[in-house]
Formats: C-alpha cells, sequence, structure tokens
C-alpha cells in the first residue's frame, strides 16, 4: 500500500449568517466573485484544489504543507486588501485551519467510497 502526505486547508467564512441577513445578494457575489478570482486561481497556483465548497467555505488538498500555508498566506493578505475600507456589513473575512494527514492509497471500490463518506461526510474521497 502507497501513502501519501496531503495538507487540507479549511476555509469558513466569519460571520457568514449575519453577512446574509443584511445582505443576501450582495454577499453572494462578493463570495462568488472571491471564490472565482482569488481562491480557485491561487488554490490552483499553489499546486492544490477545492474538492468540496460548501455555503460559506471550502475545503482544498495540497500534496505540500508549504504549498498550504503559502497560498493561506497570500489569499489572506489578498483578501484584506479587498477588505480595505470597506465597512464591516460588507467585508468578507475568513478563518483558515491547515491539517496535515498521511493518506493511503488504495484500490477504490464502492464499500471503501461509503466508508469514506460514512467516516468523514464528504461526497467523494480526494482524487489524487
Amino acid at each position: 500500500m502507497e501513502r501519501r502526505l496531503s495538507a487540507i486547508l479549511a476555509v469558513d467564512v466569519v460571520g457568514y449568517s449575519r453577512l446574509m441577513e443584511r445582505d443576501e445578494a450582495g454577499t453572494f457575489e462578493r463570495l462568488r466573485s472571491h471564490r472565482k478570482d482569488l481562491f480557485e486561481p491561487e488554490i490552483a497556483a499553489h499546486h492544490g484544489r477545492i474538492f468540496k465548497l460548501t455555503g460559506d467555505g471550502l475545503l482544498a488538498e495540497f500534496g505540500s504543507v508549504v504549498d498550504a500555508v503559502e497560498a493561506a498566506v497570500l489569499l489572506q493578505r489578498e483578501l484584506a486588501e479587498r477588505n480595505n475600507g470597506l465597512r464591516s456589513e460588507r467585508r468578507i473575512d475568513v478563518r483558515m485551519g491547515l491539517h496535515a494527514v498521511g493518506l493511503a492509497q488504495v484500490q477504490q471500490t464502492e464499500k471503501s467510497r461509503e466508508a469514506w463518506k460514512k467516516a468523514l461526510n464528504q461526497p467523494e474521497p480526494p482524487v489524487p
């Protein structure tokens, strides 16, 4: 069995419910813009891939902890720039967490996919 190291970056919007309550359409559009124009390209540029989107966050996998940390720092800096001068009700601030884990690569079967979904509450295991 082959093992590999993965770094999982978890991103969550601070105060998402409050933001949506105040301006649902505007918040949704700002989040979409940040994801498309910032998160997706920067995560890809750091050799990562988004494997789960939620209403107020995402999970991304990186093959290197260094790449994941560099991406997270860049994303936080860029978001701070984008938020500069905005009123608090228009700011999109995020929390980030990073987890490094060794994953075993095994042949996926229906049984292993179901075990993954049940254990991690994920739609599918990350594809190497």
